[in-house]
């Protein structure tokens, strides 16, 4: 009796074991095909990716590209902006400050005008324009070369201008080839030339040229003056015509900064050399704060040119 009920004891824990091992065996089958079916997002690049998804869904979603991150314009001010009709762009003006009468340094952002999305890539050229009662005329420039913007994302672009909004209208025409749709547009875009308090600019008649040119000298200024030993750079051009204004660059060049109202000068200055493009480049002192004046002396071949000329900055 003893040995029947040890037997049925034996065989019910072995069936006990038994379904132990066939329901934890089913659930492990259940949590496995359950894993290779789950769905879910698999792209790597999207906000939503699920590492543990084994088939796409289609649920993925993706964070919205911030467009200002391709540029930056700290530290400068838009000045103007205007739609190249044809390029699909906005065109923005940006400058260190309001422009003036002299040489003054632009910064072009190209946006798609749909998106207000960053263009990376194209070709800007810019053509200044004044409007006078008589007759139109334009200005010497110098346009960014390469179909690549800056590293802030910028076009640079250099335009002297010889007069100030008062005698007239400017405009920017911003001819902008747009590499993404390779499209080519313009935007007319009207900017401001105040007069400045600094006098950054002279002209004069160059009569010992063929055509006695009237040539145009400014001080170019990248970065405020300071007191001490500074770079000067002084860009000369000439007008060919109302539309053309070349670089001049037979020049030598002598300068001599005084303080007027001081009755000094100051020492070890090095009169600016051609470098490139009309550019010539040197070193000037200034020994104190207040007006300066600079005078400029150019000759051409060992004969005195023009001894006239002159620039004035305030430290």
């Amino acid at each position: 009796m003893i040995d029947t009920f040890l037997k049925q004891n034996i065989m019910t824990k072995k069936k006990l074991i038994n379904w132990t091992l066939l329901l934890f065996m089913s659930i492990g089958l259940t949590t496995l095909n359950s894993s290779c079916k789950k769905e879910g997002c698999t792209d790597t690049t999207a906000a939503n990716f699920d590492s543990g998804a084994k088939k796409d869904n289609g649920s993925c979603t993706y964070a919205t590209p911030d467009p200002t991150a391709a540029y930056d314009v700290t530290g400068l001010k838009e000045i103007a902006k205007g739609y190249a009709i044809g390029a699909g762009a906005e065109i923005k003006v940006y400058a260190k400050e309001d422009l003036f009468t002299g040489y003054n340094f632009l910064y072009i952002l190209t946006l798609d005008s749909a998106t207000g999305n960053f263009l990376g890539e194209g070709q800007v050229t810019v053509s200044p324009l004044m409007e006078m009662p008589m007759h139109k005329h334009s200005c010497p420039i110098e346009n960014w070369e390469s179909d690549k913007p800056n590293s802030n994302g910028l076009y640079e672009n250099q335009v002297l201008f010889v007069m100030p909004s008062s005698a007239g209208n400017w405009e920017l025409n911003v001819e902008y080839h747009n590499h993404t749709i390779n499209k080519m547009g313009s935007a007319k875009i009207p900017v401001t030339v105040t007069q400045t308090t600094n006098r950054l600019m002279d002209s004069f008649i160059d009569s010992s040229s063929a055509n006695n040119d009237r040539v145009f000298i400014t001080y170019v200024l990248p970065e405020k003056p300071q007191v001490g030993l500074n770079d000067i750079e002084i860009a000369v051009y000439y007008k060919k015509d109302m539309m053309m204004w070349p670089a001049r660059e037979d020049f030598t060049m002598e300068i001599e900064p005084t303080m007027p109202t001081m009755g000094h000068g100051s020492p070890n200055n090095v009169n600016p050399v051609h470098m490139a493009k009309g550019h010539y480049k040197g070193k000037v002192n200034y020994t104190m704060t207040g007006l300066w004046k600079i005078d400029v002396v150019l000759s051409r071949n060992g004969k005195v040119v023009s001894r006239n000329n002159y620039f004035e900055y305030t430290l």
